[in-house]
């Protein structure tokens, strides 16, 4: 049930790659996948596996995108992303700031207006927000009291609720430089921007990342769920895509394996490009956070530092159906992308075969 194929994308990709280096690439995950997970069929019914070494990229499929019907998964196949939403949301930020639209050490407060903000939390600012340095929770107390189907969370919780939750929230200066992730700080910077650009978040997304780079098949809504991967929960049921009302730039955007190829080839550009090198400030590691030692949180990315290599550049998600993993080596330009239709752990895949194309990191810088 499952193919390889290697595409070469003549306007970003220059040099070629020959038969025998695919196949080698192909018989090291399938060991990766048989010795180092618990991956099935039928926890995960399909997935994809894009990889960027130099200027070679591989796409690789697995298993069917629909139990009943199939259907084998494309590059053109939407699935969600999560929480890797966070790491667009952030280069957004990045390219605002870079334009003079938005200021890091400006506060929240500011961008949100008067009728919107919270005065007892003017410490806090956009930039922390970024950094998951807040002491904002994961999400909103009483989330639940509007969530009328467990598979579909987001659904009934406006942005006005989120206003409302921000406005009364306790929260505390002392504890501001903590890393804590959360959700509730991505759904807050969707609605700075807006409120200070007056436009729509996923119009400013499109505007000044999405179409640059050429991605026409990533969004927060989607208007023909035929276009995205059927997701299945851990018990193995078929779950309807999650839809917004507010936490559309933390966890809502919709992408396909050829999309986000294209933007971490961006990520990797070895060029003076000002957006790719936009792109490149989003990786420097800022605050440690408490999921290892070696972990530390950057801009929307989480970076690992490896004894005596580079850091690899990493982020995440999971809804209801599906997972996401994006993760690269900017010095090795090596990147893998992971996109599967089920909520089922992935067994850390998308890390371990980053760690295979750089030599159990011991690849050289090129």
């Amino acid at each position: 049930m499952r193919s390889l194929t290697l595409f070469v994308f003549l306007f970003f990709f220059l040099g070629n790659i020959n038969s025998q280096n695919t196949e080698d690439i192909s018989v090291e995950i399938d060991k990766i996948i048989q010795y180092d997970t618990d991956i099935t069929f039928e926890r995960t019914p399909g997935w994809m596996i894009g990889i960027v070494i130099g200027d070679s990229t591989y796409i690789l499929e697995y298993g069917s995108i629909d139990k009943i019907n199939e259907v084998p998964p494309t590059p053109q196949t939407k699935f969600e992303l999560g929480g890797s939403t966070k790491i667009f949301t952030a280069s957004l930020i990045e390219i605002l700031y870079d334009k003079g639209l938005m200021h890091p050490d400006s506060s929240l407060n500011h961008y949100l207006g008067p009728k919107l903000g919270n005065p007892q939390t003017d410490f806090i600012t956009i930039q922390d927000l970024v950094q998951h340095t807040t002491c904002l929770p994961r999400m909103p107390l009483e989330f639940g009291v509007r969530e009328k189907d467990a598979n579909n969370p987001y659904a009934n919780y406006k942005k006005a609720d989120l206003i409302r939750f921000y406005q009364d929230c306790p929260c505390f200066p002392s504890k501001k430089l903590e890393y804590n992730y959360s959700h509730v700080n991505y759904a807050l910077l969707e609605i700075a921007i807006e409120q200070h650009l007056q436009k729509p978040f996923e119009t400013v997304l499109n505007e000044y990342l999405f179409a640059p780079l050429g991605m026409k098949n990533t969004s927060i809504q989607i208007f023909d769920n035929r276009a995205l991967a059927k997701g299945y929960s851990i018990a193995g049921k078929e779950v309807a895509p999650w839809t917004y009302s507010s936490f559309g730039g933390s966890l809502g955007l919709k992408s396909n394996l050829e999309d986000l190829l294209l933007f971490a080839k961006a990520n990797l550009e070895q060029s003076n490009d000002p957006l790719s090198n936009l792109l490149y400030q989003t990786h420097h590691p800022a605050v440690a956070t408490k999921i290892t030692k070696n972990t530390s949180i950057a801009s929307g990315w989480h970076t690992t530092k490896h004894k005596r290599f580079y850091n690899s550049v990493i982020h995440s998600g999971t809804t209801s159906g599906h997972r996401s993993f994006i993760g690269l080596v900017k010095e090795t330009n090596t990147a893998v992308v992971i996109l599967s239709n089920s909520e089922y752990e992935m067994g850390g895949l998308g890390y371990l075969i980053l760690r295979m194309i750089n030599y159990n990191w011991k690849k050289r810088k090129v």
